[in-house]
């Protein structure tokens, strides 16, 4: 994806440009001048709200700073592919879902980890965020689970099992070398199926 023009800003008495920066997550531009002035520049595609006070302002085609506007807690969504976002939603106030052509986009708002997946859904997927490390996600007759901050479905299960009352995701960490999280997908009957963590 290239640059396009889309407009020009005409400055009066802005004479010659002596400095000029971006803010680290894109959407803010610096520019300083020989005569001591500092004008910021607010620079994206376009800003959206979106239901329940988020706001989301797209700095590129393949990002998305996603801003919870009454405590200004925010997460940047960015493809590492450079794929476009074509979709982007919030859960329970702090999951953010976000879908490019290609790829699933995962963030949890608090710890602020985010992971893009391979993906090829159709937007039918069902998602549960009862653990706060792992993301469960129903699509198709599959549940896979996705841990934030990994860029890789950690594991994917065949199963007709698709409520949060019947299915849960627990965590179980041993201290042998370093430490190793083993997902459990439980059903109703109690019987559980453990997932290996790669």
């Amino acid at each position: 994806m290239g640059w396009e023009e889309k407009g020009i800003t005409k400055v009066d008495n802005m004479y010659s440009v002596s400095g000029l920066s971006w803010k680290s997550d894109g959407d803010k531009l610096a520019v300083g001048t020989m005569c001591g002035v500092v004008d910021l520049y607010d620079v994206c595609v376009k800003k959206a709200m979106y239901k329940g006070g988020f706001e989301l302002t797209y700095v590129s085609h393949s990002q998305v700073i996603v801003r919870q506007v009454d405590t200004n807690m925010r997460i940047v969504v960015r493809s590492q592919y450079g794929l476009e976002i074509t979709k982007t939603n919030i859960h329970k106030k702090r999951y953010v879902v976000a879908t490019t052509d290609d790829t699933l986009l995962l963030g949890d708002m608090e710890t602020l980890k985010m992971s893009e997946v391979q993906w090829h859904g159709n937007g039918t997927e069902k998602f549960i965020f009862d653990n706060p490390s792992v993301a469960i996600i129903y699509y198709a007759g599959e549940v896979s689970l996705v841990e934030y901050g990994v860029n890789e479905v950690l594991s994917s299960i065949r199963t007709s099992y698709t409520n949060s009352h019947v299915l849960s995701v627990r965590e179980n960490e041993c201290s042998l070398i370093g430490s190793i999280s083993t997902p459990w997908v439980c059903s109703s009957e109690r019987s559980c199926l453990v997932l290996p963590h790669h």
